[in-house]
């Protein structure tokens, strides 16, 4: 019999959407081993509300006059 060795996959580097879908979700409290209720509240409440305070930072950023 022969032994196989595998290796890990070697980490890659996020997109800029999965870095900021990452913060969304350490900001909204969602780990793995969340409930379904939980979760489901997560992604209707207070993810949808960090995308509009991301979106309100980057606007006031690039028109400081606003």
């Amino acid at each position: 019999m022969k032994a196989i060795v595998k290796r890990r996959p070697s980490p890659y580097p996020l997109t800029e959407r999965q870095q900021l879908m990452k913060e969304a979700a350490i900001e909204c409290g969602i780990v793995k081993g969340i409930s379904r209720a939980d979760l489901i509240k997560a992604m209707k409440e207070c993810i949808p509300e960090f995308y509009r305070k991301k979106k309100e930072g980057s606007a006031s950023q690039q028109n400081p006059s606003l």
